[in-house]
């Protein structure tokens, strides 16, 4: 896609309130080649701040936290 200028955008979701999984989501997105990440949010607000700081250890990549 970068060849074709294309700005790519990983969408990952947490399947669980706490967000296990986005670890392992994060660092395959980034080692794919994602430009960026959105993070979408199903469960109570309050548990967004402590997927966004999972993710941001697990990635360099800008985030985009949907709610």
């Amino acid at each position: 896609m970068k060849e074709l200028g294309i700005t790519v955008i990983a969408s990952i979701v947490s399947l669980s309130e706490r967000g296990k999984e986005l670890a392992s989501l994060a660092r395959s997105v980034t080692y794919a080649g994602a430009d960026a990440i959105k993070l979408t949010c199903l469960y109570n607000l309050v548990y967004l701040p402590d997927q966004l700081k999972i993710v941001r250890s697990n990635s360099d990549l800008p985030i985009f936290a949907k709610i």
